[in-house]
């Protein structure tokens, strides 16, 4: 064989041995290449399930959250509900306490009457200041609870813009039973005021009952006095009468006129 050849077969040995080297080398490289993919994607799907996870999760929270401000809601209506029936319960007091009034213009016994109808009024009173307070304690679990409101709408701001305008329903109940409230503690100022203005006309007429007393007292006594003068005449009639029958029972006065029935 000539050298040309050896050169020719040499030089194909080695274009061979590379191309098998080249091949290897890509295999290789094409190969981690595959298993880095791989495990990015196997990294992207995980990272995909904690996604949807925090999703489920804020989703579970947003809804929470819907339903405490529903169950505020519901209880703020119940709340308003209480509240117009203790107004209508202040108007049939009222209406009462104008009928104790009228009362008040008749005998003792509607007085005594009257005294009672004040004893209810009173303890009416202290009931209604006794719901009154309630709904102070109401008010205040209310506003409580609208601050945790507050609190959760400042965390899911971004995510729940609707919640805020259910808040700003919520705070405008809050001031109309306030409002209800500062009305509720006027009635009860009148509704006192209404009944020291009857004690001060159940003293009037009790001083009237004295007065009276004290004539009716008097009366009997110029009614015993005169009884004493009457018993006195009587007394006096019979002696003159005893003395009359004495004179006409002796002979020398039978005769006369003034004897004849004796």
């Amino acid at each position: 064989m000539s050298a040309v050849g050896r050169n020719i077969s040499l030089g194909l040995v080695a274009l061979v041995l590379l191309t098998v080297a080249g091949v290897a080398g890509a295999t290789v490289f094409y190969q981690d290449s595959a298993q880095q993919l791989r495990n990015q994607n196997d990294a992207l799907r995980s990272e995909n399930a904690q996604l949807a996870e925090q999703l489920n999760a804020t989703r579970s929270q947003l809804a929470q959250t819907r339903q405490k401000l529903n169950e505020t809601r519901a209880r703020l209506d119940t709340r308003t509900q209480d509240v117009d029936q203790v107004a209508a319960e202040l108007n049939r007091t009222k209406r009462q306490l104008n009928s104790t009034q009228a009362e008040l213009a008749r005998t003792r016994q509607q007085l005594r009457n009257a005294r009672e109808n004040i004893t209810r009024l009173e303890n009416r009173v202290e009931e209604l200041k006794e719901q009154r307070d309630e709904l102070r304690e109401q008010v205040s679990s209310l506003r409580n609870r609208r601050d945790e409101l507050e609190t959760t709408v400042s965390d899911l701001r971004s995510r729940v813009d609707t919640l805020e305008s259910d808040l700003s329903d919520a705070q405008s109940r809050i001031e109309e039973v306030e409002s209800k409230l500062a009305d509720r503690n006027a009635r009860i100022d009148r509704l006192e005021s209404n009944v020291t203005q009857l004690r001060n006309e159940l003293d009037q007429k009790d001083s009237r009952v004295n007065e009276l007393q004290t004539q009716v007292e008097e009366l009997e006594s110029e009614v015993d006095t005169l009884q004493s003068r009457v018993a006195e005449r009587d007394s006096r009639i019979d002696t003159l009468e005893d003395d009359l029958g004495t004179l006409c029972s002796q002979p020398e006065n039978q005769n006369k006129t003034t004897c004849e029935d004796y």
